[in-house]
């Protein structure tokens, strides 16, 4: 009998649940693209919406590398685009709201201490893309690193001066002042979030 999710979390712990997921996604990652799903589902005695939860679940929360996260996704995309290409718009804007997640539960996970590290890092060094920091870091993308230095901000993490820093940085890669005004409206609101945070702290 096939497995549903909520019987998977009944028979494993955490951890087995977690490897589980793991070694699932790998055998549907490293698969002939003729192997869907589906067929991954039924070799290891789940449902197919099992299947679906448990990629979400390894995917927001990292227990997969992006590497596979992207494996997956290009199996998935190829495999929409064979079937119906308006399947495959749908497909990509799914996986993209996943690593959206994904990102933002890795800022969530990250301490403060080292928001606030690679923040001010940023912060004193202008001349450096953001892409220098993500290679610095290890971090996954370009996004992330926003995210970072949005939570240092908003969350009262970096102080005044090193927030004003990390806006003059950002507003100086935009040549075109519509964008640099769109931008200012950005951080304007990031602002109001960080008084309001640390008003009610």
């Amino acid at each position: 009998m096939t497995r549903k999710y909520t019987e998977l979390q009944k028979e494993k712990s955490f951890e087995e649940l977690k490897e589980f997921e793991i070694k699932v996604l790998e055998q549907y990652a490293t698969s002939d693209y003729v192997v869907s799903q589906a067929d991954v589902a039924r070799d290891n005695n789940i449902t197919l919406s099992c299947f679906k939860r448990i990629k979400e679940d390894a995917i927001i929360h990292a227990y997969i590398s992006r590497k596979m996260v992207e494996a997956i996704r290009n199996k998935a995309i190829t495999k929409s685009e064979m079937q119906i290409q308006q399947s495959a718009g749908k497909c990509v804007l799914y996986y993209e709201r996943l690593l959206k997640q994904r990102e933002e539960f890795l800022v969530i996970a990250m301490s403060k201490v080292q928001i606030k590290y690679i923040a001010e890092d940023i912060a004193n060094n202008p001349s450096n893309p953001i892409k220098y920091f993500k290679k610095k870091y290890n971090l996954e993308s370009d996004r992330l690193v926003r995210l970072i230095l949005k939570n240092a901000i908003v969350e009262n993490i970096v102080s005044d001066e090193t927030m004003e820093l990390i806006i003059k940085r950002s507003l100086n890669c935009y040549s075109h002042k519509r964008l640099q005004y769109k931008a200012k409206k950005v951080f304007d609101e990031f602002r109001k979030e960080r008084k309001n945070n640390k008003s009610s702290q």
